[in-house]
């Protein structure tokens, strides 16, 4: 989402800082002896990169790097997938039991897709006191007419998976607004001094879910597969009998930054702990302790707090006899591919920015995953 273009998306790039590899491109780029060009300097070169990938893959050092800028960095992306051993999809293949979005044979139509919606429907079916069914997917971007088409044709994947029970909603930082200010108006001073879109848009997301239920996903979230094969609680034509608040998990527990807002879903509208990230910037926007950064005030590590909070306090919310659940998805499920710690194949092949990113070749990485994100970082 921002000067570049600006992606609803919490995600540190797999940019990494300025590493070996990237001073010893640098280094040979600047050599302009004719021996560099000798074939012992390609062979040498060559071998270095299989060496480097070697070693990271037989010592488990995960090796970081954004968009390949070199043809070293695209050669060692290639000897890495070499060596990883990850197949190529056959064109024209199939799998005729998987319903993940490349290989699936979509109901034809889109009258067969979750119905898109806009925002202002739903508030007004709010204001005249209507019921809701939480079956709703949320996203969010800048306006509705400069979505990158890339974006879009992720967004489709969550309509064409879900099915007309399911409504599509598109919210606008407009939209965004009109919500705060007719249904949280008492966030409505801490909502407009946050310093960018980014903080709001990550502080609304909670607001979609408290408000609304159903599911939010950053744009570069795509479904490998129906959340309802997953969460079947979301098919039940029985209320539950407590409202289930999920997000998910990324990389190891004790990564501050391990349960990224790129996805959440609430079974039911009013599920108080979406409240609590709220409160929780209200509380803490001044504080320079937190408001450095949208990660710490806004974003997953904010959200990893607010979790954390909410859990310690089970016991004493149950005693009172409230009972309503907020449950992580194990990692692996919602964020298999991580910026922080993936291998290097994983990097070149499931990065967007990169020539050799390849998404089925991605997908097959990850075959027990229900969702994928891609980590654009195009947020700023």
């Amino acid at each position: 989402m921002p000067a570049t273009s600006f992606l609803r998306s919490r995600s540190t790039s797999p940019i990494g800082d300025d590493s070996d590899d990237e001073k010893l491109s640098r280094r040979y780029s600047r050599r302009e002896s004719a021996e560099w060009f000798r074939p012992s300097g390609r062979i040498f070169r060559s071998r270095s990169i299989l060496l480097a990938v070697i070693a990271s893959a037989l010592f488990g050092v995960f090796v970081t790097m954004g968009p390949l800028k070199s043809t070293y960095e695209h050669g060692k992306c290639q000897a890495a997938i070499y060596i990883s051993g990850i197949p190529k999809v056959q064109p024209g293949a199939s799998n005729a039991t998987s319903s993940r979005p490349e290989y699936a044979s979509y109901m034809e139509g889109e009258s067969q897709w979750a119905k898109a919606i806009h925002p202002d429907e739903l508030m007004e079916k709010l204001e005249r006191g209507e019921t809701i069914e939480a079956k709703l997917i949320h996203q969010s971007w800048k306006t509705r007419n400069d979505v990158p088409p890339n974006f879009e044709d992720w967004g489709r994947q969550w309509r064409k998976l879900h099915g007309p029970d399911w409504k599509y909603v598109l919210w606008t930082d407009e939209d965004n607004l009109k919500l705060v200010q007719k249904f949280y108006p008492e966030f409505l001073q801490t909502y407009q001094n946050l310093p960018r879109e980014i903080y709001r848009a990550d502080m609304v997301r909670n607001m979609y879910m408290h408000r609304f239920g159903g599911l939010y996903a950053d744009l570069d979230l795509i479904p490998l597969s129906s959340i309802t094969e997953h969460l079947p609680v979301f098919n039940s034509s029985i209320p539950a009998p407590m409202r289930i608040a999920y997000v998910g998990r990324m990389s190891k527990e004790t990564f501050e930054h391990s349960i990224p807002n790129a996805f959440m879903a609430s079974t039911s509208a009013g599920h108080p702990f979406w409240l609590r990230p709220l409160s929780f910037v209200q509380d803490n926007i001044s504080d320079s302790n937190y408001n450095r950064q949208p990660e710490e005030l806004t974003g997953p590590v904010a959200l990893r707090r607010c979790v954390s909070d909410w859990q310690d306090q089970v016991d004493e919310r149950n005693g009172a006899g409230q009972y309503d659940e907020v449950r992580v998805i194990e990692g692996g499920k919602i964020y298999p591919f991580t910026w922080n710690d993936s291998p290097l194949s994983a990097q070149c092949i499931c990065w967007p920015r990169n020539p050799t990113f390849d998404s089925q070749r991605c997908h097959q990485l990850y075959p027990n995953a229900w969702t994928i994100t891609y980590w654009t970082h195009t947020w700023g």
